[in-house]
């Protein structure tokens, strides 16, 4: 689905900027950005920040959410939200993390994919940070309660299956996960997270692939080895 916006209108540009003028003379900013300015962040504008594109963000907001329905802007959202590594759009995600498609995706694993586009590097199951996922998904689970969407019971059992979640080989659908995703790190403490989810650049390690690879056999090997001689 495509979005086509123009600015040229004066009430909606009325509209963003007292919004931004509530955001910015409150004392402190007014919490997190709506979904609907999440998906403006990720497909229409740049990671770049000032007041100018504050403004920009609120009037494609604004105008969004009166061309398309709350169900059509979660879609759009959905499709273009990243998910860490080469994982964009909950179907890319799904399949990386779990090998399946979206629509086959049980409730646990549901709110895993809905806690990582915060803040894919971090929570990311292969990340160097691998219970951070699970701390995520309570609250995800914790919310959708609260919201009325699952039950006290759902909640539970859905929090007692996430030490038993199994992902799709080691890192879904890129090599050396773990690796990636502390590399990931590295540039979002130097760059920022809005930087690095959007991109669009090359990044040189010192990992040698095969190296890796031949690495990972043998320590595998190795433990198999172990195991048949208890």
């Amino acid at each position: 689905m495509k979005i086509r916006i123009s600015i040229n209108t004066k009430a909606l540009i009325y509209s963003g900027l007292s919004e931004v003028y509530k955001t910015f003379t409150r004392g402190k900013a007014q919490g997190g950005s709506t979904l609907t300015q999440q998906l403006v962040k990720n497909v229409l504008l740049t990671s770049e920040y000032s007041l100018l594109r504050k403004v920009k963000e609120f009037v494609l907001a604004v105008q969004i959410e009166r061309k398309y329905s709350k169900d059509e802007i979660l879609l759009m959202y959905l499709n273009e939200a990243p998910y860490g590594g080469t994982s964009w759009g909950v179907e890319a995600a799904s399949e990386a993390y779990f090998g399946k498609n979206v629509k086959d995706l049980d409730l646990v694993e549901s709110a895993i994919l809905a806690g990582l586009p915060q803040r894919p590097s971090y929570y990311s199951p292969y990340s160097g940070n691998p219970d951070a996922y699970k701390i995520r998904t309570k609250d995800v689970l914790r919310r959708m309660r609260e919201d009325g969407y699952i039950t006290s019971d759902q909640e539970d059992g859905a929090t007692e299956m996430l030490d038993d979640i199994k992902f799709a080989g080691k890192g879904g659908n890129f090599k050396a996960p773990h690796f990636v995703q502390y590399v990931e790190n590295i540039l979002e403490e130097k760059y920022g997270a809005a930087f690095i989810e959007k991109g669009g650049f090359t990044v040189t390690t010192t990992l040698d692939w095969k190296i890796q690879e031949e690495s990972q056999k043998i320590v595998a090997e190795e433990i198999k080895r172990l195991r048949n001689c208890r």
